[in-house]
């Protein structure tokens, strides 16, 4: 592991000389060698080096070649932190609330940090759900250095974690332009699927009363800033992601939000509202909610055929699919209706 190699061979990066050359030639190594270390290793090692650099900043000129060499040196630092978060063999012991908390404030602070941070966020979850998955059964070493049952102890760890790391996931979501978040949404995925179903309600019911506030405000400023991304078509989307992790009691509100939202004069707001029934569609217990409301959902889709735009189009054929894939034989007619809508699209 690194901790072996580091003592062997130190960076040496604070104070290089003759006697301690600096070895920032391992960085890439670490970065593309480390799986199952100690996470501590970059907590206690790379995070003071990478202050002492970032001190070093302000002292230098802003087109010096030296502070581009160290801002490189610190961009290597942080690459490194996924592969320390690959299947930690200390995760309890140092992924802390204190380390938890540097992260998001980092997380809001600097936006060129947000897809290492959430990457390595990520990488945490889904490198110990795969190993409890048996997708490292091969390693016969890995498993007696590390058993799957400490895996399944840091997964439940992070899912206790969850809830407040997806508080700040979602603020952040809601803070990044839409063409540059889909790296926070691969994250807020991971920790859903961890997440306690009582924590999931509770997050669902924050996520709709900031949503009808949203349509509150947008509404009292209609005509104000047309241009301007609309937080209520953000926060559908942490809805639809949502979809399939929520629990059953969570289901109606669903169908509410889609019944409210699929008339909408906003392309991007109907869009979101179709994805909230293909979604719920593709869960078992989804398509048992869907089939209890479908007479409902059928009236909505007919009537709404008259107001959909255009870009919402595709997003309603494939809400239209999955509805006569659960449609009952006495529904039939359901698609008689939309028989003419179908073709012309």
């Amino acid at each position: 592991g690194p901790d072996v190699v580091l003592s062997s061979l130190p960076l040496n990066l604070e104070s290089p000389s003759d006697k301690n050359p600096g070895r920032a030639w391992l960085l890439p190594i670490i970065r593309d060698y480390t799986k199952n270390a100690k996470l501590s290793i970059f907590i206690n090692d790379f995070i003071p080096l990478i202050k002492y650099f970032e001190a070093t900043f302000e002292k230098l000129p802003e087109e010096s070649v030296q502070l581009k060499v160290f801002q490189t040196v610190v961009d290597q630092i942080w690459s490194t932190l996924p592969r320390f978060c690959e299947l930690p063999s200390d995760l309890r012991d140092s992924f802390t609330d204190g380390f938890a908390s540097e992260l998001a404030s980092l997380l809001y602070g600097k936006v060129e940090l947000r897809p290492t941070i959430c990457h390595a966020l990520k990488v945490l979850v889904q490198s110990n759900s795969l190993y409890v998955s048996g997708s490292y059964a091969d390693d016969v070493l890995l498993q007696q250095q590390f058993p799957v049952q400490e895996a399944q102890k840091n997964l439940e760890y992070l899912s206790s974690k969850s809830a407040n790391l997806l508080a700040v996931l979602f603020n952040i979501f809601t803070q990044t332009a839409p063409n540059a978040r889909g790296h926070i949404l691969e994250t807020i995925d991971a920790y859903l699927k961890i997440t306690a179903s009582e924590d999931l309600a509770k997050t669902f019911d924050n996520i709709c009363g900031l949503l009808k506030n949203a349509f509150d405000e947008e509404g009292k400023n209609n005509n104000k800033n047309k241009n301007a991304n609309k937080l209520s078509a953000t926060l559908l989307d942490l809805i639809v992601a949502m979809t399939k992790y929520v629990p059953e009691s969570s289901y109606p509100a669903l169908f509410s939000i889609f019944n409210t939202t699929v008339n909408s004069p906003d392309p991007l707001i109907q869009k979101r509202s179709y994805r909230i029934i293909t979604k719920l569609s593709e869960l078992e217990k989804g398509s048992e909610a869907v089939l209890n409301f479908i007479s409902d959902i059928e009236k909505v889709m007919i009537e709404s055929a008259k107001t959909v735009h255009t870009s919402s189009k595709a997003a309603r054929l494939a809400a239209i699919k999955t509805l006569v894939e659960l449609l009952p034989s006495d529904h039939l007619g359901f698609i008689v209706q939309l028989v003419a809508e179908i073709i012309l699209s």
